[in-house]
């Protein structure tokens, strides 16, 4: 019998269960021993790994369409946004059935992103909802479609951009006073495509610089 298997523990005994230190209205380890009578293995997707952000809108439609998932049947916790009118939704729990649950935690709106998975943004601001934490709670026969779920989810990202390089030349300048020392700030620009910034032909001519570049006389 599994380990965690709670058979012959009473509902009110089950309500009991809490993660020490837990700060959601109701903890997750409540509920799925409540449905499934056994404690949970847990699986977390974190976001920020590679700078992949895992973007909430996408996986919950993959949610519904490979698992039939409805959404008017999750737990969701939010905030009132008096600006928009509407609630922020802080965080989202989802009972797949036959043994997995999923919690998104600590949810929230994000323009500054790269999308080179060509997400639909949430807003017209090109804001796009992200999970810091994903986590399936699951029984142990799932354990190998939970792997998988979560290697999903990270096909289903935006990205950070990458942290911003930057250097500092010290002119030598002169002017009526003589000579002196400026100066100067360059930042390392984010690139991605060559054609759109400098035309198609620069594309050719970049790579026989790097090419020369690369050779043992110009090292």
């Amino acid at each position: 019998m599994y380990v965690g298997a709670l058979p012959n523990i009473s509902m009110e005994a089950l309500v009991q269960f809490n993660i020490p230190g837990d700060r959601y209205a109701i903890s997750s380890i409540r509920l799925f021993p409540g449905k499934y009578h056994a404690l949970p293995c847990l699986l977390t997707c974190m976001s920020s790994t590679d700078r992949k952000l895992l973007h909430v809108t996408t996986i919950l439609e993959y949610l519904c369409n490979e698992f039939k998932h409805d959404l008017n049947t999750d737990l969701i916790t939010g905030n009132y946004n008096a600006q928009t009118n509407q609630m922020d939704i802080k965080a989202r729990f989802c009972d797949l059935k036959n043994g997995i649950m999923l919690e998104f935690q600590d949810i929230y709106l994000n323009s500054e992103v790269l999308n080179p998975n060509q997400l639909k943004a949430d807003k017209s601001d090109d804001g796009f909802s992200i999970a810091q934490t994903i986590t399936i709670y699951y029984l142990p026969h799932q354990m190998t479609s939970v792997s998988e779920l979560c290697k999903s989810f990270y096909k289903m990202t935006v990205l950070s951009p990458e942290p911003s390089i930057t250097f500092t030349l010290h002119m030598v300048c002169r002017n009526q006073d003589g000579y002196y020392l400026s100066c100067i700030t360059i930042k390392k620009p984010l690139i991605t495509d060559l054609a759109l910034y400098y035309g198609n032909d620069f594309v050719s001519v970049h790579e026989k610089i790097i090419k020369s570049l690369n050779t043992l006389e110009n090292k």
